[in-house]
Parts: structure tokens; C-alpha cells; sequence
């Protein structure tokens, strides 16, 4: 089961691209994620780091892998550790299109698939997703204050 969201934002993929290359700024466009640990401050293929978010009664720190990485144009990063169960993994994916110079369609993809979650819990997460309201900022709304809030300072 994938949850999926978009949005037009008024920026380059490459402005974008500079919150999403960086793992130490996952926490402020990603609204669950509390600290963000990498030894590197760009996104490959195979890096691999930590991260710890707050889903629940209690924190949980989790395993972050890039699985995949096209510079302005896409990132997969896939969560394992999230719950206790072997081999199970979250994909987290974003996808960059540009719409002109100064505007960029993204789309959100999180794969709950392999997520050890049980089955009734990913259908009302997909029914809530599909049909349910809207409460607090997604990544794309928090990456959109990002982009807003540096052209504020330029």
C-alpha cells in the first residue's frame, strides 16, 4: 500500500533538491522525524543513517538507507527499524518535475508494503490518507515553508 501526495512549488527542482540532499535536514521537512545522525552531508546511493521520529507514545530510531538519488529529479530513502518485526522497511520516494524555471510539480510516495504494520491498520492509514482531512503539515507543505522562507531572506 503507497500513500501518495503532491504539490506545485513555486522553485526550481534544484533549490528543492538542497533540502533533500542533505540527511541533517530531514527533520525539518519531514514533520515526525526528531534527529537526523550522518557522517556525510549528501545523499548517495548506499549511504546509510540514522535518524530517531517520534510516531507514537514513544521515540524510535531508525535506520535510513538512500536507495535511490538523481540529483533535481529523485530520492528513495528506505526506513528499517521502524517496527520489530525482520525485514521490514518503509520506501520514502520524491519525485522532481519541473513545470517551468521557477516552479517545480514534486510528488510523495511512502510504501508501506513491507512495513510489518498489520493489514488492517495500512487499510485505515490508505482510507484516512484517501478520504480523511488534512492535520498538520506534510513533508511537501514543510519543504514548501522551507523554499518560501529562503526567498523571504534573499
Amino acid at each position: 500500500m503507497i500513500l501518495r501526495d503532491k504539490q506545485n512549488i513555486e522553485a526550481p527542482a534544484s533549490v528543492i533538491w538542497e533540502f533533500l540532499k542533505d540527511p541533517g535536514m530531514m527533520m525539518y521537512w519531514n514533520p515526525k522525524c526528531d534527529t537526523c545522525e550522518s557522517d556525510e552531508d549528501q545523499v548517495r546511493v548506499g549511504l546509510t543513517y540514522s535518524a530517531t521520529f517520534s510516531m507514537g507514545s514513544r521515540p524510535q530510531k531508525v535506520t535510513c538507507t538512500v536507495i535511490a538519488c538523481e540529483p533535481d529529479r529523485q530520492l528513495k530513502i528506505r526506513y528499517s527499524g521502524l517496527i520489530d518485526k525482520p525485514n521490514s522497511y518503509v520506501d520514502e520516494t520524491f519525485f522532481l518535475e519541473p513545470l517551468s524555471a521557477d516552479r517545480t510539480h514534486i510528488r510523495h510516495h511512502v510504501n508501506l508494503t513491507h512495513s510489518g504494520l498489520p493489514w488492517i491498520i495500512r487499510v485505515i492509514a490508505k482510507i484516512i490518507d484517501t478520504l480523511g482531512t488534512k492535520k498538520g503539515n506534510s513533508s511537501l507543505d514543510a519543504i514548501s515553508d522551507l523554499v518560501h522562507d529562503l526567498d523571504k531572506s534573499k
